[in-house]
């Protein structure tokens, strides 16, 4: 009984791939898709930029998680040497050694998620242009 309920709410005409009953070897090209698309009260979403707003606040808060990132790896080995400093009486040694740490670790996670991103940027500028 379930069985039948599935098949009949997916019905799928000859010529489909079955998914979502679209006709996948003629869809559209994704400008075209984007042209057409519409917001909720039914007006023309606007393409002139290639982004919505939506994905510029978001790489925008990326963005700012790589430096906190940066700044946050900076103070707790900061931190961190500060306490041995204060530990072992060794005045600047380990405060010195944990803002070195701190730097080099920082980098290599800013120069890592900054060349993510980069690659994203350039997959999703590649999809945009061809549309695959």
């Amino acid at each position: 009984m379930l069985s039948m309920r599935v098949t009949e709410a997916r019905k799928v005409s000859p010529g489909n791939t079955g998914r979502g009953g679209y006709d996948m070897d003629n869809r559209l090209p994704k400008q075209a898709r984007l042209e057409q698309a519409k917001d909720k009260s039914g007006n023309p979403v606007s393409t002139s930029s290639g982004k919505s707003k939506r994905s510029v606040v978001t790489g925008m808060w990326g963005l700012a998680g790589i430096g906190l990132d940066l700044a946050g790896a900076v103070a707790g080995f900061t931190l961190l040497g500060w306490w041995a400093d204060s530990h072992w009486q060794t005045s600047p040694r380990y405060t010195l050694v944990g803002v070195i740490l701190g730097l080099i670790g920082g980098m290599y996670n800013l120069i890592r998620r900054a060349l993510a991103a980069s690659k994203d940027a350039a997959a999703n500028r590649k999809d945009a242009d061809g549309d695959g």
